[in-house]
């Protein structure tokens, strides 16, 4: 990736303060609150660049809800319905007794799980 100013500023924006889960909308709105004048268009593309290259992990939540997590190491999410909020599941993460029986040709690459929470009602 070329390191132009764009770049760099909201690289500085997603891993100058440790772990983050992020929206591109979030991103954006966080970038330009400060000042800057990034397109909407540039952060998603960003975002998309630092996948590939394996720095985030893209993480769709529900519909068209994706958030981008900064460590992209294996480990499960809960999301917060209501909240729009993404946390990591800490601890030995879940145990998947068995798997279904894979189509031919195929293996596991990874499992992702997101357990989804709400707020109890009292």
């Amino acid at each position: 990736m070329k390191p132009t100013r764009q770049r760099l500023r909201l690289g500085e924006l997603l891993f100058g303060r440790g772990g983050r889960h992020v929206t591109p909308d979030m991103l954006y709105r966080e970038v330009n609150e400060g000042g800057e004048a990034i397109s909407r268009g540039t952060v998603y593309n960003t975002l998309h660049e630092l996948t590939r290259a394996g720095l985030v992990r893209q993480i769709g939540v529900r519909g068209g809800m994706t958030f981008f997590d900064t460590n992209p190491s294996t480990h499960h999410h809960y999301f917060i319905d209501g909240e729009d909020r993404l946390l990591d599941l800490d601890g030995p993460g879940l145990d998947i007794a068995a798997m279904p029986e894979l189509p031919a040709g195929y293996e596991v690459a990874r499992v992702d799980a997101i357990v989804h929470l709400r707020r109890k009602r009292s």
